[in-house]
This record gives structure tokens, sequence and C-alpha cells, in this order.
């Protein structure tokens, strides 16, 4: 339901919301007295028919908004989702490559894996230009 503007308040010409002057003059006592939609707790019926034309209208045009919304919130849930999938996808051949890796490392160095490993030890191989490092954490 809409909220009440002060032509619907002028055109229903409710008491409550209209004081009758000395002078026999309707006039609205100010917009505090203006219904809000928060404030209605029952559904009222547009009084003339022009009035429920006028709600028709601007309930059409809320759906409208309201699909609008949906619609950008769709397309922008579909783009994290996409998203996300090329990041698993990514994060999936990352880890084979670093899986094929560490197999083709402990493949060529097998004495680094076999081994008790000593906090901070280092090992000189002769045969080779690299120092091997083991850290136990």
């Amino acid at each position: 339901m809409r909220p009440r503007g002060i032509q619907d308040v002028l055109s229903s010409k409710e008491y409550s919301s209209t004081q009758r002057s000395s002078h026999g003059a309707t006039r609205v006592r100010g917009l505090r007295d203006v219904l809000l939609g928060q404030n209605m707790t029952d559904r009222s019926i547009p009084a003339t028919h022009a009035q429920r034309l006028s709600e028709i209208s601007w309930l059409d045009q809320e759906m409208d908004r309201l699909n609008r919304e949906a619609n950008i919130v769709q397309a922008n849930l579909d783009r994290v989702q996409t998203r996300m999938a090329e990041i698993s996808d990514y994060r999936k051949s990352l880890l084979v490559i670093v899986r094929d890796d560490l197999k083709a490392l402990s493949e060529r160095f097998p004495e680094a894996d076999s081994g008790p490993v000593s906090n901070g030890t280092r090992s000189r191989q002769p045969d080779r230009d690299f120092e091997i490092v083991a850290i136990k954490y």
C-alpha cells in the first residue's frame, strides 16, 4: 500500500485529519496527520474509482521496479558464481602443478624424504652445486 499523500487526505475528507473552522471551511492540520504506510494497520480500499485506478497504476509500477531490481540481483549473483567457478578451477590446476612438482622433487631427491630430519641441519653433497636444508616445524 502506498503512503497516503496530501491529495488523498484532501479528497477523502476524513474527520481525523481535517478540522472545521468557524467559517465552515475544512483544512488539513498538517503533514503529521497524514498516515504513512507504516502506521496503517488495516488495508483501506480507495474511496473513488480514480483513486482505485491510481492505486493499481502505482502497484504496477512498483511490480516493474521490483522485477528490475530482481533482475539486477540475479545478474550479480550469476556473475559472482561464474567468478567463483573460475577461481576454483584455477586453484585446482595450481594444486595439480604443485603436487606434480613435489612428486618430481621426491623422485629426484629420495634422500631428502627418507632420512631422519634434524632441526636446521645442513648437508652438502659433493656432486651437487646446492645445499639441502631440512627444516622441521
